[in-house]
């Protein structure tokens, strides 16, 4: 494949471990074809979905502080600052993106699930517990190790092991879910979309001979770092979903990155 041009020198790759001068091709899943993801430019990306949550959420604010007299009011504004705190990386790594894109690569634009797709507010949550310290003490010491892990494999740019790395984690997450009782949405919610963005940069990898590796793995480390702040989303809306509000649980839409991934083994 001809290589990329954006009309400038692209950025050169940051140094990688001896013998990670090459993607690794284990040839343990099968990159889907690329006509799967219709590759055509696209003027969707990491900031307008952070405008799509942000936009909601507000819209949701509201109707979770009259349901719970005010007390949802401080979380709510928390989760917004947070999404407006990410805006100015979004519109980095559109911008960076944007050459592949016009290239019928779709990196970055298509790595998101549109927020058309979440719950009614209204719903009732699924499991209304808090979780114990012991569970959170638990949690947070996989998610220590599974940033560490994800970091090494990005480092190899081993998208694979980022997969199932990340499937093991999320498999670990429903099991204290259904123990505790009690939702971590938020930390699922993140790490369904490290995993997402990882399978489809091995297809991106398949359509540009390997040039968007770099670009793919930034964007996976920003988007697992986010993993440093979920819990304690997730503590504060547990006390909320004790009452029977589903905040945070009904605001986030399902990214089908378990699907994808069953669906790639041979």
């Amino acid at each position: 494949m001809e290589p990329i041009s954006s009309g400038r020198q692209a950025p050169s790759p940051p140094s990688s471990p001896k013998g990670a001068d090459q993607p690794p091709r284990t040839g343990v899943l099968a990159p889907l074809v690329p006509d799967a993801w219709k590759p055509t430019a696209s003027t969707e990306g990491f900031a307008s979905h952070v405008r799509e949550a942000i936009a909601s959420n507000r819209t949701r604010r509201t109707f979770y502080a009259a349901q719970s007299q005010g007390a949802s009011q401080a979380l709510s504004d928390a989760v917004i600052g947070l999404e407006r705190l990410t805006l100015p990386f979004a519109l980095q790594f559109d911008a960076q993106a944007r050459r592949f894109q016009d290239a019928g690569i779709p990196i970055v634009a298509h790595d998101f699930v549109s927020m058309r797709g979440v719950r009614p507010p209204d719903t009732p949550p699924s499991h209304r517990n808090m979780a114990g310290k012991a569970e959170i003490r638990q949690l947070e010491s996989w998610l220590g190790q599974y940033r560490k892990d994800v970091s090494r494999a990005l480092d190899l740019r081993d998208f694979e092991r980022v997969g199932a790395l990340t499937d093991e984690l999320l498999k670990r997450i429903e099991g204290l879910e259904t123990s505790a009782d009690a939702h971590f949405a938020m930390t699922r919610h993140v790490a369904e979309s490290v995993g997402y963005a990882a399978l489809h940069a091995l297809d991106y990898r398949a359509q540009s001979g390997g040039e968007t590796d770099e670009l793919a793995a930034r964007f996976i480390r920003l988007q697992a770092f986010g993993l440093t702040g979920t819990v304690a989303i997730d503590r504060k809306a547990q006390v909320l979903q004790h009452q029977g509000l589903g905040i945070i649980v009904n605001d986030l839409p399902h990214i089908p990155f378990q699907e994808e991934w069953q669906a790639r083994k041979p």
